[in-house]
């Protein structure tokens, strides 16, 4: 490269002193009036510099390619630089591998839909089971236990399970106690029962609707006493001991008070000696009226708060 010689400075390519436009890119070159290029000494090495490192790492566009991608053009056709031929040329891949894979993608999708429409046709002509994955039968056992996925393929039965009919299906009726039925489950029914209803009754304000027939059943409950815990062997000696006592803790608050202030107006009234032989007849009477309620109300049976039983009959 001679100092007369223009250096284009799109592509770096020495063209004629007299050239107008570059050889390569077809860049206008800016020349002085006399023709002559305006650069200077330092200007040209740093050119020639470059172009042996582009030379080096790029290739040259002097033998008519540059990074695999070719700059011969027609006679009258404008040309485009080599970067934006390599980025045409790269975007075309990337197109073409994009359409590739989409087209590999609708070939499996549609092989798939394929077999699994061979699966259900050969299911519904013999009538057994078979995986709609692979087409594999199912085991004679998989509707009697619980391996539900083909041996295959590993592909879930459960996909393809018929519908369950609801006329097939028995509803599930509960237990009907019997009189051989054990009393202690007798008795937790009895109190769970009980229990609800009382806390159902306690709600003043209750979120769901009330039907009108379920107000009148709770308004004539409410002199029921509810289910208790308490041992009648302990209520029997509480009111052998101080009369009403027992009745207290079976929660007959009426029949207790009365009891008690009976009991202070007869000690006051009657002798010692007559004292002496009613109090132990009235104190065996009230125990065991005490002990008879309890043991109703351990049952689960209803009681009122003035009602009495000492009766020496058990009842069964």
């Amino acid at each position: 490269m001679s100092n007369s010689d223009i250096v284009c400075p799109a592509c770096g390519r020495a063209n004629p002193s007299t050239a107008r436009t570059c050889g390569n890119c077809s860049t206008v070159l800016a020349v002085t009036a006399n023709g002559e290029a305006a650069m200077t000494d330092a200007q040209w090495r740093r050119l020639s510099e470059q172009e042996t490192i582009y030379a080096a790492e790029l290739g040259t566009v002097q033998g008519g390619t540059w990074g695999g991608v070719s700059t011969s053009r027609k006679s009258g056709e404008m040309p485009l630089p080599p970067q934006v031929q390599a980025e045409s040329l790269r975007r075309e891949r990337e197109d073409a591998h994009r359409k590739a894979v989409q087209a590999r993608a609708d070939r499996e999708r549609a092989e798939l839909e394929r077999r699994r429409a061979e699966v259900e046709a050969r299911q519904r002509s013999s009538g057994g089971r078979l995986c709609l994955n692979c087409g594999t039968p199912a085991p004679a056992n998989v509707g009697e236990s619980t391996f539900s996925f083909c041996l295959n393929c590993g592909a879930s039965f459960a996909d393809v399970a018929e519908p369950t009919k609801s006329e097939s299906v028995m509803p599930t009726v509960p237990p009907i106690p019997t009189v051989t039925s054990p009393v202690g489950v007798l008795r937790q029914q009895a109190r769970r029962e009980v229990q609800q209803a009382e806390r159902y009754s306690d709600r003043s304000e209750s979120p769901y609707p009330v039907a009108p027939g379920s107000a009148a059943r709770v308004a004539q409950r409410t002199d029921v006493l509810p289910v208790t815990e308490a041992t009648p062997y302990v209520s029997a000696i509480l009111s052998f001991l101080l009369p009403g006592a027992g009745q207290l803790r079976n929660a007959q608050w009426g029949k207790g008070f009365a009891l008690l202030l009976a009991t202070f107006v007869l000690l006051a009234l009657l002798p010692i000696s007559l004292w002496g032989i009613t109090a132990l007849i009235l104190r065996s009477i009230v125990a065991l009226d005490a002990f008879r309620i309890a043991e109703r109300r351990r049952r689960g049976q209803s009681v009122t708060p003035w009602q009495w039983d000492a009766s020496f009959i058990a009842e069964h």
